[in-house]
Formats: C-alpha cells, structure tokens, sequence
C-alpha cells in the first residue's frame, strides 16, 4: 500500500491553528489561527511542497479568534467565523472584506460553511441556533432553533438540500435547505456520548435509482418516483470516536439517520474530520496529536500520521485528492502527500446503498396522477385515486365494471354507493362522499390524498403546527414557520399578534405562499 509522507510545515508564529480549508477548484489554502488573522497561501500546481503566503495576506477583521473558514466552490469568496461573533466574507482574490453577518445574540460562531452550490452560507453558534444566509446579499434567510447546547458542527450535504447541525450535548440534526420547512428533518438525541465536535459529509451520494441502473444496464437514467437519496455522514465526538452514518432521503421531505460504523483508533477527543474528494478517504485528527486516514467503505483505518506535539484541530483534503493538510495547537500546519495507490476509486461508495434497494416496497396502489382534472379521469383513474384515498384496492373492481369515471364519481351519492357499488362500510362511504364533496369545491386531487393518509405516513412537515392536519394550502407567516392559511388567518383574526411557535410579536401579517411545500405535499400523495 502507498505511503502518506509529510512534505512540509507552515508556521504561524504568534496564534494556535484553529482551521484550514482548501479552495475547491483552486490552489488556495486559508488557515485560520488564534490571533485573530486569516492567512492565505497558494501553492505550485507542479511542485506542491512550495506554499506561499500571498500579498494580500493576513486578512485582518476579526477582534478575536478564528474558529472557521470555508470557500466558496470556485474559491473567488472566503467565509471566516470568529469569538467575536462575526462571519465575515471576504474576497479571496484581493482580500478585500465584502461584508459581515452576526447573530442577533452576536456571541461565538463556532463553524461556518458554504453550501456546494454557493448560494447559503449556514454558521453556528454558542447562542444553541444556527443560521441560513443569503451568500450575496447577507440576508439572514432562515434561523435554526431546537438545539440545548451550542451547535458545535455543521455540513452540508453534496447536493446542498440538507444542512446537519451537531450539538455540544451530543445530538444531530438534519434541516431542510431548500424549501422553507422551520423545523429539523431528523434528529439523533445520542450520537456522541459527550457532545458532538465535527461533521462532514461525503461529496459522492447515491441514490437508488443509480444503484438500480448499475445492477441493470438495461434500466433507464432516470430516477423513478420510488428513488431515494443517500448520503455517508462522518461525525467526530467527544467519546474519542469517530462515526459513519448512512442518511437516507426517501423523498425531499423525510430523512433518516443509520449508524453503520464506529471508528475506534483515537486516544482522545476527536476534533476534526474531511472527506478526500472522491469520498475514498476520511481523516480525522485530536487531542491525541494525531491524523489518522481511514478508508470509509470498508470502515478500516489506513494511516495514523504522526507528527504534532498538541491537539490536531482541522484536516482538509485538496481538490485532487494528492495532500492532506493538518493544523494543530501547536501553531503548525503539516502537509502530507499521498500516494496515488491510496486514493481509491471514488465509485466504491455507491456500494454502501446496494442495501438501499431493500428499502424499496413495491407499491401495492396503482398509478395515479394527480394533476390531471377531475372531469377527465377514466374509470382508472377513478379506482386509483379510489385506491390511495382508501389505502386498499377492494371496490377497483366495481367501479371499473361501472365504467365511472370522474363525471360520474362527481354524481355519486350515498345510497347509489351502497346499492349499486356494494359499498357496505359505513365509513369507507363517508370517506369516498368526503373525498367526492372536497373535489366538487376545487381541492387538488393529491392534497386531498395526502389528508387521508395514516399519521406514520406523513413527514411532519406536512402537518399545521397549529391543527396538525396535512396542510392544503401552506404559508409563511412573518415568523419564518408555515400553517395552514385558514389556521393561522383564524389565529389572528381572534387578536393573537404572536407567532403560534415562538410566542414572539409577528412584525406583520402578510402570509407568502409555500408553494415549494404544497408541491412536495402533493408530490408525497401521488406516489
């Protein structure tokens, strides 16, 4: 097997390295320290053992110590976090300061991050939230409550639709990064017995339509509607472990956490990790002084790298996989470069969600589209959405040898229900005269689906905090949370000037349409 070799050290004299990161596409490396300063070097795309600190380096902003930093995809913006509170953007290229953004508590900010896609910036901080941001306009989008302790780690996932949050007192959280939902996704209580310190995920994940297409050459590109999403979440924890984790998407509005790994190899807390690019290789570093690289398919530890003489606080991966960077209490930052054999094929990971493919069920309902008009279905039509309203197929039948199609399912009436169709069931006739009645008044075929479904069916985020009924027609109201609007136009119609959630004073009532979440809602029926 290949060696891992130290190429060189940087020194930064007068502060403890707390960070480093890799520009993703660029030569770059940024390292932030105790001092307060953000350095910047690059380094020779032919011999990479010669780093230079860059003229506009050290940026100066910070009034205390640096605690994280991130670029931003092509590496043009760099966000670093402090004590003092603050996240500030800066202009890689000139080191020009573009701009800032604080919490409204403004204590620490312990970890920054910028989403792969480059549109958020999500930072984290010791007042126990975090925070989505508009990356170019520093607008606060969204802030992130729940956590009981400060939000120590933070990731987002590859494809930038889902941020995770860990805490102090040891529990993850995952957060919808797209569509508005103000509540966490999934949440581990006990990850880390005694806190969680770091997260990453890795950049390559699969999802089961990808894993079918390659059991089966002959199965088309495309997802299906059954197709799930997995992501390989690595977490770092004051328990001296680091652990893997599988976090499946089933749909946007659903995720599930599954441990299938615990890495025993450190002595000590573990402070760090990174994923190589290729999601081939993991490394961790602590308060053992140590790096070790782990190979995360096989969950197998590859190097442990010694050369610290205090706590190993960051790790990062360079875009080409060929150094792994260090930076440590002791004021250093060590470069390794690794072998070209070590760096394994980046597809090994789509091996991890072979065993996704037991998690699809073949659904037992037929076809159905729902946004199709009423007065055009036919008769399968009928028995489809008859099918997903009922959650059984026991009266297709009838209907189908009744050729009633959506002219005719608008006609229907109890009594020819119970004597033409031999619908015996009390309640599944009041069920199907519910269903016809809300048709009838323009309720959207899959909304009205989705409120007939089992309480296990339905993601939380589908439900009105207020009535907790799947809601119909979704909106945001000023305090960032979605209703159902008939619930929260009743809530301040009877003088309530609070959110339901928070108790806070809305600034105004005006109600925006989350016409994201009334898709997914509708989506979630129809399949």
């Amino acid at each position: 097997m290949s060696s891992i070799e130290l190429l060189e050290t940087i020194s930064v004299r007068h502060g403890d390295v707390l960070c480093c990161a890799f520009a993703g596409e660029g030569r770059l490396l940024a390292v932030g320290s105790g001092d307060k300063l953000v350095r910047l070097f690059s380094f020779d795309s032919d011999d990479a053992s010669i780093f230079s600190e860059l003229p506009q380096s050290p940026l100066c902003g910070h009034s205390f110590a640096v605690y994280g930093c991130s670029f931003s995809p092509a590496g043009h913006l760099l966000v670093s976090c402090s004590q003092d509170g603050r996240a500030i953007i800066w202009d890689s290229c000139t080191g020009r300061r573009l701009g800032q953004v604080c919490h409204e508590s403004q204590v620490a900010l312990r970890v920054c991050q910028i989403s792969p896609d480059g549109k958020l910036l999500a930072t984290g901080s010791d007042d126990e939230t975090a925070a989505f941001w508009n990356l170019q306009s520093h607008e606060l989008i969204r802030s992130l409550e729940g956590h009981e302790s400060s939000v120590a780690a933070l990731a987002f996932t590859p494809d930038s639709a889902f941020l995770l949050t860990g805490s102090s007192v040891g529990e993850l959280r995952m957060w919808d990064a797209r569509y508005g939902l103000g509540q966490h996704m999934a949440l581990e209580r006990e990850a880390h017995d005694l806190g969680v310190t770091c997260a990453a995920f890795s950049p390559v994940a699969t999802s089961t339509a990808a894993v079918a297409a390659a059991v089966d050459c002959d199965a088309p590109p495309s997802p299906s509607p059954k197709s799930h999403t997995t992501y390989l979440l690595a977490t770092g924890g004051n328990d001296d472990l680091v652990k893997l984790w599988h976090v499946r998407s089933p749909h946007p509005a659903k995720v599930v956490f599954e441990q299938y790994a615990s890495l025993e190899g450190h002595t000590h807390n573990v402070m760090c990790v990174a994923f190589s690019a290729s999601g081939s290789m993991l490394a961790s570093g602590g308060g053992d002084k140590c790096v070790i690289v782990w190979d995360p398919v096989k969950a197998s530890q590859l190097r442990r790298l010694n050369y610290h003489q205090r706590y190993v606080t960051s790790v990062a991966f360079s875009a080409d996989s060929r150094l792994l960077v260090s930076g440590s209490n002791d004021k250093h930052v060590a470069v390794w470069r690794i072998g070209h054999e070590l760096s394994q094929d980046a597809s090994s990971f789509s091996l991890l969600s072979l065993d996704a493919r037991d998690d699809v069920v073949e659904d037992p309902f037929p076809p159905f589209n729902a946004n199709k008009p009423v007065e055009d279905w036919n008769a399968d039509d009928v028995c489809a959405w008859l099918a997903r309203s009922l959650k059984t197929n026991e009266y297709g039948d009838r209907f189908r040898a009744n050729s009633i199609d959506g002219q005719e399912l608008l006609l229907l009436t109890d009594t020819m229900l119970k004597n033409a169709l031999g619908i015996e069931s009390l309640g599944h006739r009041n069920r199907i005269l519910r269903g016809i009645r809300q048709l009838r008044e323009g309720v959207s075929p899959a909304a009205l689906i989705a409120s007939s479904l089992n309480d296990d069916e339905v993601p939380h985020e589908f439900r009105c905090p207020i009535t907790h009924d799947v809601m119909l027609d979704p909106v945001i109201a000023a305090d960032g949370y979605t209703y159902e609007r008939r619930a929260i136009t009743d809530w301040m119609r009877k003088g309530h000037r609070t959110s339901p959630m928070t108790n806070a004073l809305l600034p105004h009532a005006d109600l925006t349409p989350n016409r994201m979440l009334k898709m997914l809602i509708q989506r979630n029926a129809a399949t």
